[in-house]
């Protein structure tokens, strides 16, 4: 198991995202965290329609208001709290959860 540690201040404010790249199977991947609503959400940086990251431009996930996850590639967009698609091609599916663990002042992220 592989675990990412995270700061917690590195999150300013409401919709803060925070990109991070692991490898599992030998395979690099990114994900990221979204603060949102006071809670933190882990989630595989991979749109559900296509397999493609949400973010054209490095850890820009949000949409201007910081409200939801936009996919850069086609504006699907994303709950930020249960991932779930709630408009574009993939209506319907959500995100892959990663596993979250927070302690103290930092957010652990767990990659099996």
């Amino acid at each position: 198991m592989t675990k990412i540690e995270i700061q917690k201040s590195d999150f300013e404010e409401e919709g803060s995202t925070k990109k991070f790249e692991y490898s599992k199977n030998g395979v690099t991947q990114s994900g990221f965290v979204v603060f949102f609503e006071g809670n933190y959400c882990a989630y595989l940086n991979q749109c559900r329609h296509l397999p493609v990251e949400l973010d054209f431009k490095p850890n820009e996930f949000m949409d201007d208001e910081k409200k939801w996850i936009i996919c850069a590639t086609h504006g699907a967009i994303y709950h930020p709290i249960s991932g779930e698609c709630i408009s574009g091609p993939c209506r319907g599916k959500k995100l892959e959860k990663l596993n979250l663990i927070e302690s103290n002042d930092v957010i652990w992220i767990e990659i099996n």
